[in-house]
């Protein structure tokens, strides 16, 4: 049996500030800080995910960022994605779902 794990590699993503930042691949543990933050389960995320709301999109990136940025608010992921790069962050983000 393969390790599904071993194939889900992070990827990377250059921001507002200029600097690269690491989001995960999605694991059992990044579902579920994304239950939490949306306060629903799996069944509802996807609608949560797809009806592409500047809020949603700085909900999910800020739990893919605490992954590896644990001191990272929503406030500061939404100072780090300006309209020229939003495009960017969401071609990113639906990479990240679609593995």
């Amino acid at each position: 049996m393969d390790n599904i794990l071993t194939e889900a590699k992070p990827s990377t993503i250059k921001l507002a500030d200029g600097k690269e930042y690491i989001l995960p691949p999605i694991t059992l543990n990044v579902l579920a800080n994304l239950e939490d933050e949306f306060g629903c389960g799996i069944d509802k995320l996807q609608e949560q995910l797809t009806n592409k709301s500047a809020t949603s999109l700085r909900k999910f990136l800020k739990v893919l960022l605490q992954e590896n940025y644990p001191d990272m608010t929503l406030d500061k992921v939404g100072k780090l994605v300006t309209m020229d790069g939003l495009s960017d962050v969401m071609d990113e983000i639906a990479k990240i779902i679609t593995r």
